[in-house]
């Protein structure tokens, strides 16, 4: 999973991703998001913290959001 982690830069909306990493003992990939939503431009530039499970949708507090699942190749 590591090294598709790389090669994903963007959600199915087409929300750009940052800081991407594999989380291993969670088996979660955890990251930032630019939310249209929750991100403010004036902390973080709109970047909120976010977790995927594995085929790419969120989870926790953004669970049931399609705008931001991954778009993962592999």
């Amino acid at each position: 999973m590591e090294e598709f982690i790389d090669d994903i830069k963007e959600t199915t909306e087409g929300y750009p991703v940052k800081n991407l990493k594999w989380n291993q003992l969670d088996n979660i990939i955890v990251g930032q998001v630019k939310c249209p939503i929750l991100g403010r431009e004036t902390f973080n530039e709109g970047y909120v913290v976010c977790q995927w499970r594995k085929n790419g949708s969120a989870t926790n507090r953004f669970k049931g959001r399609d705008d931001l699942k991954l778009i993962i190749n592999y």
